[in-house]
């Protein structure tokens, strides 16, 4: 190492290289090159939806899609309180139904699948 320069310095000088080197030039969209549509991988999809009510344990399908449908409608809040927050209380509800047992794992499911098929209508 050269007299004068510290590992920090060093460092710093990797870092900024690489930063140059490595720079972003918009995205690519693979399929579209291809000539192919465009895949819907929404958790929103429906498919994936009819995947989730498919799934052997039950209480493994209701926490996947509350754990979804929270974070989707929280993402949307942030971005329309009025419109989105009424989803969000309607899954609390229907959580607490669920957790207070008043209903089972596979009604649950139908409600949160009609939750997240409200939240695509909306866009």
């Amino acid at each position: 190492m050269k007299p004068g320069i510290s590992n920090i310095d060093l460092d710093v000088i990797s870092e900024e290289l690489l930063n140059k080197s490595i720079e972003a030039e918009g995205v690519i969209d693979i399929f579209h090159l291809k000539g192919k549509e465009k895949l819907d991988i929404s958790i929103l999809d429906e498919k994936f939806m009819e995947e989730v009510k498919k799934i052997k344990y039950k209480n493994l399908a209701v926490e996947i899609l509350r754990k979804l449908l929270e974070d989707e409608i929280k993402v949307r809040v942030i971005k329309n309180r009025i419109r989105y927050n009424p989803l969000l209380k309607l899954l609390e509800k229907v959580i607490e139904e669920y957790e207070d047992r008043i209903i089972d794992s596979s009604k649950i499911i139908e409600k949160l699948v009609e939750i997240a098929k409200k939240i695509r209508k909306m866009g």
